[in-house]
C-alpha cells in the first residue's frame, strides 16, 4: 500500500505528546477516532475520524509519520486499559482505581482509563500486561496470567506472574515485603523486597511514586508521579542505577 498524504490531512485533534502511548490513549478516549498518527521526531500526535484506507495494518512508515488504527488489540500485549504519564502531577493509583476519572480533563497529558477496569470481573480476563516505556520503548514489562475470580486490584500477585523483564524474579508471595498495587502509603504497584532505613540492603523491582510520604532518596522527585524499575535483577534503588519511565500502561486480553 502507497502512502497517501490524505492520511495525516483531515484530523480532529493534534496535540503534543510524548510517546505513542499517549497518542494511542487520546485516540481511545474518542469514541469518533477511527485512528491517529504519530510523529516522534516532533511529539505531533493526530487523531483521525474518518476511513481512508483499506486492509487491516497496523502501522504505516512513512518518513517520520506512523498511521496506527484503532483496534482492541493495539498491539502484541492486548487492549489498552490504563495509561499514565510521568510528571502529569495526576495520581496513578487514584486515576486507576477511581471510577469517576474523566481522562477528558487531561487532554494535553495522554492519560487513560477504560471503562473495563470498572466492569473487570465480566470481562473473562485471562492475561494482564504491565508496560513500562521510555524514549517509545518499552523497558520492562511483566504478563500475568490471571484466573477466573481475580478482581481488578488481586491480579497483580507473584503467583499470577507469567513471565517478566528480569532475572530474580519469584513467584511466591513470602518473598516479598510488598507486591501489590495498594503498595504502602504513596508507593504503588509495588514490587519490593524489604525494608532497610533507604541502606543498601533495601531492594526492590518495581515502584509508581505517587508523591513523597518516605525519606529515600529514590521517592523524591520535581514532578509526580514517577515509575521506576531495576534493571535485569533488583536493585537498592538509593544506590543503584535504576531506569526513569515515562509511560505506566495495564494492557488486558
Amino acid at each position: 500500500m502507497k502512502y497517501d498524504k490524505s492520511y495525516l490531512e483531515k484530523y480532529i485533534s493534534n496535540i503534543r505528546v510524548s510517546s505513542v502511548v499517549q497518542c494511542a490513549a487520546k485516540c481511545y478516549e474518542r469514541d469518533s477516532c477511527t485512528y491517529y498518527s504519530y510523529s516522534s521526531v516532533d511529539e505531533s500526535c493526530f487523531i483521525h475520524s474518518q476511513e481512508v484506507y483499506e486492509g487491516n495494518f497496523t502501522y504505516r512508515i512513512d518518513s517520520k509519520w506512523k498511521i496506527y488504527e484503532k483496534n482492541p488489540k493495539v498491539n502484541k500485549w492486548g487492549k489498552l486499559v490504563f495509561n499514565a504519564v510521568a510528571g502529569s502531577g495526576i495520581d496513578t493509583y487514584r486515576a486507576y482505581i477511581d471510577k469517576s476519572f474523566e481522562p477528558g480533563k487531561y487532554d494535553n497529558t495522554g492519560n487513560f482509563r477504560s471503562s473495563d477496569i470498572d466492569n473487570w470481573n465480566s470481562l473473562n480476563i485471562k492475561k494482564v500486561f504491565v508496560v513500562i516505556h521510555a524514549n517509545n520503548k518499552p523497558t520492562a514489562e511483566i504478563r500475568f496470567d490471571i484466573p477466573l475470580g481475580t478482581n481488578n486490584v488481586n491480579w497483580f500477585s507473584p503467583s499470577y506472574v507469567s513471565t517478566n523483564t528480569w532475572n530474580d524474579l519469584t513467584y511466591s508471595i513470602s518473598d516479598y515485603q510488598v507486591f501489590s498495587v495498594i503498595g504502602d502509603r504513596q508507593r504503588r504497584f509495588y514490587i519490593y523486597k524489604n525494608y532497610d532505613f533507604c541502606s543498601q540492603l533495601e531492594k526492590g523491582w518495581l515502584v509508581v511514586v505517587d508523591a513523597y510520604t518516605f525519606d529515600c532518596i529514590f521517592d523524591e522527585a520535581d514532578n509526580y508521579p514517577v515509575f521506576r524499575h531495576s534493571i535485569d535483577t533488583m536493585c537498592a534503588f538509593n544506590f543503584d542505577d535504576y531506569v526513569e519511565g515515562e509511560t505506566f500502561s495495564i494492557f488486558i486480553s
